[in-house]
């Protein structure tokens, strides 16, 4: 009986000491911390800006998007993203684009309005890139109501001779 109480001991010991090891270290498993999901309702001032006719040799061009948080929740900006290199945006001091990935998350306080800024360069497709351009801004948020916003822009590209 002393030496079935002494093996039970030595394989508690043995789980245990090995479960230690195996969570601490260089072994360590990182934990994700689950985000919350927010209850708030992000809104936006318009969907569509239309710069309407620009000359592709004018220089970038840029417009604003007021967010709203419409709740009493935070709600977290995970990513954003745009559809085409030619445009990029800012928000809250954090720039991104369609190659650049937001640096880290931005938060829009409960009842707070924030501006999402929106960049486009008409000549980064070339001096022949001349026409309709469409594009769009996607933001991953932690909103129920809204877990992904789109905002979008157009311009009529022109070459002025």
């Amino acid at each position: 009986m002393k030496i079935n109480t002494a093996l039970l001991i030595i394989i508690a010991a043995v789980v245990i000491g090995g479960g230690i090891m195996f969570f601490s270290g260089d072994n360590a498993q990182e934990v994700k911390i689950v985000e919350t999901v927010s209850a708030s309702t992000l809104s936006v001032d318009k969907q569509l800006h239309d710069f309407g006719e620009i000359d592709i040799f004018s220089g970038v061009v840029t417009t604003e998007f007021a967010l709203t948080n419409e709740g009493s929740d935070d709600i977290v900006v995970s990513e954003g993203t745009t559809s085409c290199g030619c445009t990029n945006a800012e928000l809250g001091g954090i720039s991104f684009g369609m190659h650049e990935k937001m640096s880290r998350e931005f938060i829009i306080p409960a009842g707070e309005t924030k501006n999402l800024t929106v960049i486009y360069d008409p000549l980064a497709h070339g001096p022949n890139g001349t026409g309709l351009a469409q594009r769009s801004v996607f933001l991953k948020t932690n909103s129920h109501a809204i877990p992904e916003l789109e905002v979008r822009i157009k311009a009529m590209v022109v070459k002025e001779e």
